[in-house]
């Protein structure tokens, strides 16, 4: 009995003594990041992504587009846009949250989701590049940070 109380003093010392040390460039635990997240492993990687997406990349095929992200906001900057483009909200997840939607994500990807289009699209970062495609593997769009 003296043991177990022992074991549970000790435990109990050990958690409230641990803190989490995150590098300064890392998102804080107040900043929303939205994500419909089922697992640990996946809100880790949307905050990872999210921290990586942060800026300005400029697509590199095309010199005029270009996307921002800020936050937990995003816009698509493009030559002859109809609207004046504005930063919406977005989700990085595994599962589309719109429609019926599967999508076979690989290593390293997420889904980005769009809610005022409702729209899904693949994103990923290999080689300091941005990729963005469809969530039907038709096309994948390349930008660099500006």
């Amino acid at each position: 009995m003296f043991r177990t109380l022992i074991l549970l003093v000790t435990v109990a010392i050990s958690l409230s003594s641990c803190k989490e040390s995150k590098p300064e460039n890392q998102i804080q635990e107040n900043q929303p990041v939205d994500t419909v997240a089922v697992s640990t492993v996946e809100k880790n990687e949307s905050e990872t992504l999210q921290y990586q997406l942060q800026g300005t990349w400029k697509r590199v095929d095309y010199p005029y587009s270009r996307y921002e992200f800020k936050e937990n906001t995003a816009k698509l900057v493009s030559e002859g846009q109809a609207e004046e483009p504005q930063f919406n909200p977005y989700t990085l997840t595994i599962d589309c949250p719109y429609g019926d939607v599967t999508v076979d994500v690989r290593d390293g990807e997420l889904i980005l989701g769009n809610a005022r289009f409702e729209s899904c699209e693949t994103v990923r970062i290999e080689n300091d590049t941005l990729k963005i495609g469809g969530v039907d593997r038709e096309y994948v769009i390349q930008y660099v940070k500006k």
